[in-house]
């Protein structure tokens, strides 16, 4: 069976089928990179996410506050993610 990328994955669909998945457990975050085609096009996804079509929980300015992220706040939060991702990748065995 070839696995081909989906150049049309939602994020969302992606985090699905990762959590359905019984793959290789050791490889799951370039698994998960890997489903979108690549990181280029992984990073482009998650740049891609509205995050202001719900209200999310933030810490600003030490309070805690609840309402849609400014530009920055979600540049940042879609950043600190593909972040994560990249590092626990570059952590798993080849």
């Amino acid at each position: 069976i070839i696995n081909t990328p989906d150049p049309k994955l939602l994020l969302s669909d992606a985090i699905e089928k990762y959590y359905s998945k019984s793959g290789d457990v050791n490889r799951r975050f370039s698994e998960f990179i890997e489903s979108f085609g690549g990181k280029k096009e992984f990073k482009e996804a998650v740049n891609g996410v509205n995050l202001k079509t719900g209200a999310l929980i933030l810490l600003d300015d030490n309070k805690w506050r609840y309402g849609l992220p400014t530009d920055n706040q979600g540049k940042a939060i879609r950043g600190a993610f593909i972040d994560y991702i990249f590092n626990q990748a570059a952590k798993e065995k080849k």
